[in-house]
């Protein structure tokens, strides 16, 4: 969460804000080559380490999850040392009682998933009740028909509320980048995102197609690097080794997947699962 953030604004304060932040990504992207950026959140990027699990945020969001299916959710990130078991908020108090004495290891619940389509009070109380029930991280979605009519006054408030709701709790936003088809959308996303307070923008669901693309994380990544410790998360379709590192070395700085002990070298990756 970022400190001196401003309080609601509206959509004639914002469009010029917004207009200015995607020329400069854009000409920054033009300008920045492909080799320039250097990851720093793994120390190998040539084999699994335990940097490397502590970038993965291990996820069972399906429906139709079992309680002893999200358990072993729960023992395999400890076996693994990965930072989270991300699950949704029904499973928040569950999996914090099952990783209390984990502290490398934290829960992380989803709120307004995976629409985003709730309203604000709903989101905010689902995020209050989530930190409650254990969760030490949110993941939000922004609310997509809103951004997309560029009523972005409505996605600051959603995200400011939230972040505000959460008190200091790491809350992430999830942009969908599968439903913004232009970079200009995608840049101005991250940069409401960012300027609402949130820690992290996250690419995707998983539940709407599509998912995380190197280009995706590396737009994003210029994206909010104006703010001073705003991060990206790559989700969605992450299987693999060598997927979870190109999305690392294009900015991302955690993954979300169902995957990650296949990453860490372990199981057979579960292809029916892509977030």
């Amino acid at each position: 969460m970022q400190s001196n953030v401003p309080e609601p604004r509206t959509n004639e304060e914002l469009a010029p804000l917004i207009d200015a932040h995607i020329a400069k990504v854009l000409e920054d992207l033009k300008a920045e080559s492909s080799n320039e950026y250097t990851p720093d959140v793994v120390d190998d990027l040539t084999k699994p380490t335990e940097k490397l699990a502590q970038t993965i945020d291990h996820t069972l969001l399906k429906p139709e999850a079992t309680e002893d299916q999200i358990k072993s959710l729960c023992e395999e990130a400890i076996e693994h040392g990965f930072k989270s078991c991300c699950v949704n908020p029904s499973r928040a108090r569950l999996v914090s009682t099952i990783l209390s004495n984990t502290p490398r290891t934290i829960t992380c619940s989803v709120i307004g998933f995976p629409l985003g389509a709730t309203s604000t009070s709903s989101k905010c109380y689902e995020a209050s009740l989530a930190i409650l029930d254990g969760a030490k991280e949110i993941d939000m979605v922004l609310p997509i028909g809103q951004f997309l009519q560029s009523d972005h006054s409505y996605v600051y408030n959603d995200i400011f509320s939230v972040v505000r709701s959460a008190k200091g709790v790491p809350v992430k936003v999830i942009i969908e980048t599968s439903l913004l088809k232009t970079q200009e959308q995608k840049i101005a996303a991250c940069w409401i995102a960012a300027e609402a307070g949130a820690g992290w923008v996250k690419t995707s669901t998983g539940f709407n197609g599509g998912g995380a693309t190197v280009e995706d994380v590396r737009l994003m990544r210029l994206a909010v690097r104006h703010k001073e410790g705003v991060k990206v998360k790559a989700s969605g379709g992450v299987r693999n080794f060598e997927q979870a590192i190109g999305m690392i070395k294009a900015g991302a700085s955690r993954i979300g997947t169902s995957n990650g002990v296949a990453i860490m070298g372990g199981s057979p990756v579960k292809k029916e699962e892509s977030y």
